[in-house]
C-alpha cells in the first residue's frame, strides 16, 4: 500500500465502523512499508510463535547475532541442529527455519513473483514450506508485503481485540471474525482494520468503546 491507499483505507473504515473510527482517532496512524527480506521475515514469524514479545525478542536477537540481520541461509542449513536449538528455538522451530532457508536457496517457491501474485496464490506457495501455515502466511502478507485486504481469522490477538472492542461475551471463532468484518464493511481494507485492533490491545488505557 502506498500513502494514498492508506489514507483511502482509513477514510473507508472511519465511515463504515464507529468502533474503528474511535480507535483511529486515539491510536497512532497505520504506517507500514513493504519489506523485501522475505526469508528473514518468515523466520521471525516462526521464532515468535506462541512466545511473549519479550521472549521472542531475546531469541531473535541471538539468532541475528549468529546468522546476521539478513540471515546467511547457507550457514543456517549447515549449522548443527543443536547449535540452533541452543539459541532458544524448539526442536520443531529449528526444523522450520532450516526448511525456510532451504526453500529460498533452492527457489522452491516463486518468491520473485510475489509482487504480482494474488494473496491466495502466495499463501499456497508459502504453505509448501514445512512449518509455514496459514497464520504465518497471513502475517507475511500483512507485515512484509503490506497487502491491504488480509483478514487473519485464526489470530488470537485479533479475536481478543474484537471481543474487547465489540463487547462480545467470549472470543469469536473464525466464522464470526469474518462476519464482523463483512457486517462492518472492512473490505477491501481488512489489513488496516486489523492493525488498529492489534494496537488497541497493546496500548494502555484503550478500552472498549460503547458503540
Amino acid at each position: 500500500m502506498n500513502r494514498k491507499d492508506i489514507e483511502k483505507g482509513i477514510k473507508h473504515l472511519r465511515k463504515n465502523d464507529k468502533v474503528l473510527a474511535n480507535l483511529i482517532e486515539i491510536l497512532p496512524e497505520y504506517d507500514y512499508e513493504p519489506r523485501t527480506e522475505y526469508a528473514s521475515d518468515l523466520m521471525t514469524a516462526i521464532i515468535s510463535q506462541q512466545l511473549s514479545i519479550k521472549a521472542a525478542a531475546t531469541i531473535e536477537k541471538r539468532f541475528v547475532a549468529k546468522f546476521g540481520e539478513v540471515p546467511d541461509l547457507s550457514a543456517i542449513i549447515d549449522a548443527d541442529h543443536q547449535e540452533i536449538r541452543e539459541l532458544g528455538l524448539s526442536n520443531a522451530k529449528v526444523t522450520y527455519v532450516k526448511a525456510i532457508a532451504q526453500a529460498f536457496l533452492n527457489e522452491d517457491i516463486h518468491f520473485h513473483k510475489f509482487d504480482s501474485m494474488p494473496d491466495q496464490d502466495i499463501i499456497k506457495e508459502l504453505v509448501k514450506i514445512k512449518g509455514v501455515g496459514e497464520w504465518t502466511a497471513h502475517m507475511f502478507l500483512i507485515f512484509t508485503l503490506t497487502r491491504p485486504n488480509v483478514l487473519p481469522t485464526g489470530d488470537l490477538g485479533i479475536k481478543r481485540a474484537i471481543m474487547i472492542n465489540y463487547e462480545l461475551p467470549e472470543m469469536p471463532d473464525a466464522k464470526m471474525v469474518t462476519q464482523i468484518s463483512n457486517d462492518r464493511g472492512w473490505a477491501p481494507f481488512n489489513t488496516i482494520a486489523c492493525s488498529y485492533l492489534w494496537k488497541s490491545i497493546d496500548t494502555p488505557g484503550v478500552g472498549s468503546p460503547k458503540y
